[in-house]
């Protein structure tokens, strides 16, 4: 994910944006995942990564008014604040049906680690090729929810598929990438 968001970020926020991720991102999802299973939400972990994911988002897109010289913790209080408004929003949005009854699984850690296994530098364009090499129903969700900055909703809408075959293309397609960039690790 942080891939994305640098490649989409200013670069006099790169830095600023990066070190917010990599001291924020974890505790962000355990915030929002908490959040999610006290509203006893459908999906507290897919509903944390989208919370995170588009907070992260705002970030990038209004840089510019970010408090990045600020005292740290007036930054984590308006990273946190904008988290919550996530949150609240994914909550209010109606609930969507499964599919076929059966809750798909989701390794968070895994997840929450993807951008701290890429280097960032280095791989980029491997993770863009990577993706664009993936089976087009995997590559054209990852593309349009992280890259054209849509919601799930709206991304659908683009497909002509449901929201949940969305999520579900998007997990397993992070799932490849990760599979892909470790057996190039070992």
């Amino acid at each position: 994910m942080l891939i994305f968001f640098l490649s989409l970020a200013d670069e006099q926020y790169r830095p600023q944006i990066e070190r917010l991720f990599r001291r924020y991102h974890n505790k962000m999802l355990r915030v929002a995942r908490q959040g999610f299973a006290r509203a006893k939400h459908h999906n507290p972990a897919l509903d944390a990564e989208d919370a995170v994911q588009s907070t992260f988002l705002s970030i990038v897109r209004y840089a510019n008014s970010v408090p990045f010289g600020k005292p740290e913790h007036e930054i984590k209080a308006y990273l946190f604040t904008i988290l919550h408004h996530e949150i609240t929003k994914i909550i209010e949005e109606p609930e969507l049906p499964s599919q076929d009854g059966v809750e798909d699984t989701i390794d968070i850690e895994s997840l929450s680690d993807f951008a701290e296994k890429i280097d960032i530098r280095d791989q980029y364009a491997e993770v863009v090729t990577a993706i664009r090499d993936m089976d087009p129903k995997y590559s054209s969700v990852l593309l349009l929810c992280y890259g054209e900055e849509m919601t799930v909703k709206q991304a659908a809408e683009v497909l002509g598929i449901s929201p949940n075959t969305v999520y579900t293309r998007l997990r397993r397609g992070k799932q490849q990438l990760i599979e892909k960039f470790a057996k190039e690790g070992e």
